[in-house]
């Protein structure tokens, strides 16, 4: 359970990762360590159990536990790449896809709404920022541009395929990788009881 998030605003030159042990020696397992810095963060600060947040380019977030995060009880979203290439092949032996089609784009926008409208708030109460979900909800955006198209991509040749299959995929991978490495193991923390926010130190 998480009830407690401390933001380490860092200067632009990272002390010693022995200031980072620091701290987190120093912590109990209710507690976070939101770490934020203007510059990537070395290899050396990989102590306890961390997870990046944001990857740059201006600002980079990684959240510290003490211990293990809990195993997930949210569904991973993975199975959708698997969907998407189930309906490719569909489309391309010339069989009907447009009914799991529509129940995937409907999974997909239904899962992004449940995020923002359950998720990110308690998140953001919790960091005491929003910029990670803010960095997220910018993914969403662009997964609601490509799935309208998706039916009619789904029957595309050549290099119209290639271009919508590499953006959509790519983006879709990205947001996954994006949620369950950084976002899923604090919300399945604070819906343990946590109901306490970040303070900066």
């Amino acid at each position: 359970m998480l009830t407690q998030c401390f933001q380490w605003e860092l200067p632009s030159a990272l002390p010693p990762a022995e200031h980072l042990i620091e701290r987190l020696d120093r912590m109990k397992h209710h507690e976070a360590l939101l770490a934020v810095s203007k510059t990537s963060f070395p290899s050396d600060w990989g102590r306890a159990h961390f997870y990046p947040l944001v990857n740059g380019p201006s600002r980079f977030y990684r959240i510290y536990f003490v211990s293990e995060p809990p195993e997930s009880g949210l569904a991973s979203q993975s199975p959708w790449l698997e969907e998407f290439q189930r309906l490719r092949l569909l489309a391309q032996e010339g069989r009907d896809f447009s009914e799991p089609a529509q129940a995937l784009r409907v999974q997909v926008l239904e899962q992004l709404a449940w995020q923002e409208s359950e998720m990110f708030p308690l998140i953001c109460k919790f960091l005491g920022t929003d910029r990670p979900t803010r960095e997220m909800g910018y993914e969403h955006q662009g997964l609601r541009r490509f799935l309208p198209e998706l039916e009619q991509a789904l029957e595309m040749l050549g290099k119209r395929w290639e271009r919508f299959s590499l953006d959509f995929v790519h983006l879709l991978e990205h947001h996954i990788e994006h949620e369950e490495n950084g976002l899923y193991p604090i919300y399945d923390r604070l819906l343990q009881g946590g109901k306490g926010g970040c303070r900066v130190q």
